[in-house]
């Protein structure tokens, strides 16, 4: 389990990398992770909306979204958070 050092640093490397932008699709691998809303309906909510900062609470990431909601994520027991590039045809469109 990360510790908050571990915690603070992902936040310091990703804060810059994700403000400013937009989620445009939001896949959620297993609907037990969500706690609230449900899976479809929390994919729905943030997809779409801009990433307007990227704090912490304890171990907690919080990414501000615009708007006033937010997503709240804990890296679980492997204090890991990973995202996936987009294909080359998708990135080279954008």
């Amino acid at each position: 389990m990360p510790e908050l050092p571990e915690v603070k640093t992902i936040r310091r490397i990703i804060g810059p990398q994700l403000v400013g932008c937009t989620i445009e699709s939001f896949e959620i691998g297993s609907p037990l992770v969500t706690a609230y809303p449900e899976a479809l309906p929390f994919a729905a909510l943030v997809t779409e909306r801009t990433m307007r900062g990227v704090g912490r609470r304890g171990k907690y990431l919080v990414i501000e979204l615009g708007g006033g909601d937010r997503i709240v994520n804990h890296l679980r027991m492997t204090g890991q958070l990973l995202s996936s590039p987009l294909p080359a045809e998708e990135a080279s469109e954008g």
